[in-house]
């Protein structure tokens, strides 16, 4: 996530590995918190979204896409 002209982007990565930048919507504001109280903002390259750890355990680093069936 960056800011560019005042407004709040989303950097994504598609199938083949091309690059998009969509503005979020003002009322997602909401989003920056939550990653700043999970500290996923201090990660720069890593995932939005994560799978969670065992228990009560912090979110890992893995994608919440990758998780595999036991």
């Amino acid at each position: 996530m960056f800011v560019r002209n005042r407004r709040l982007r989303v950097r994504l990565r598609e199938k083949g590995g091309k690059a998009q930048a969509m503005t979020c919507h003002h009322s997602l504001e909401y989003l920056t918190v939550c990653l700043e109280q999970t500290s996923i903002m201090e990660d720069g390259k890593g995932p939005l979204f994560r799978t969670i750890g065992c228990g009560t355990a912090p979110l890992t680093c893995t994608p919440l896409g990758e998780c595999r069936p036991h």
